[in-house]
């Protein structure tokens, strides 16, 4: 049951969020503009990612009304955190089943990732370094579709957590082998950004962040999710 004391952002901040996530990387070193914290959108752009936003809902995306009954005053941070992750998925052009798909089998590891990066870098305006993480994914539609062993072992929904300074070596680091693209996503700079964003605008508080590094710490547990089956990519 959701606990009805826990912070909520309302629907009408959401398109802001989504583009301080996307592009927000301003917010995120020492010295930040402060007319970041509201950025200038036209209708246009506002419907668009309206639209994107709506989209990921229709898959039940970051949470529906059977699982919190209360999404409807807004989201936790948790909810605002997922729903980043689905966005910068899609923003890689990726299809919305399979971008919610990857989104929800390597939630611990992402919301973990998160909470780390809003933690330390956000608290003390530190900078991106070399020893931060950058979520890799496995891309290959063609690839999967032959269904080669060393593909399909190589578990590719499987978000691997890889530090900035390994980034060239994306080819040769264990568990990354397969020949194929690679996709790379820094949703800890996104969650400094969106943080930032909302201790800024007070739509947040620390208690906030408290709260859900409190769940992560109880939700002991593997980062990868396998769900049943295959993962479909379309």
């Amino acid at each position: 049951m959701p606990d009805p004391i826990v912070a909520r952002i309302g629907s009408i901040h959401l398109e802001d969020m989504a583009i301080i996530a996307l592009t927000g990387t301003s917010l995120t070193g020492p010295s930040v503009d402060p007319s970041g914290y509201y950025p200038e959108l036209d209708d246009n752009h506002r419907a668009r990612l309206r639209s994107r936003i709506k989209q990921i809902s229709r898959h039940d995306w970051p949470a529906n009304s059977n699982e919190d009954p209360l999404i409807r005053r807004g989201y936790t941070l948790r909810q605002c955190c997922r729903l980043v992750v689905a966005l910068m998925l899609l923003d890689a052009h990726l299809a919305p089943s399979l971008a919610i798909a990857i989104a929800k089998a390597n939630e611990p590891a992402l919301l973990r990732l998160m909470v780390a990066h809003m933690k330390t870098r956000a608290a003390v305006n530190k900078v991106a370094a070399d020893e931060d993480r950058v979520a890799v994914i496995l891309l290959g539609e063609i690839a999967e579709t032959a269904a080669e062993i060393p593909w399909r072992d190589a578990e590719p929904n499987r978000i691997r957590l890889v530090e900035r300074s390994q980034l060239s070596d994306l080819w040769s680091i264990k568990d990354l082998t397969p020949p194929g693209q690679r996709l790379m996503l820094d949703v800890g700079t996104a969650a400094v950004a969106i943080w930032r964003w909302m201790i800024e605008r007070r739509l947040m508080s620390g208690a906030a962040l408290d709260h859900l590094a409190g769940h992560l710490d109880r939700e002991a547990g593997p980062g990868y999710l396998k769900a049943p089956g295959t993962i479909p990519r379309r």
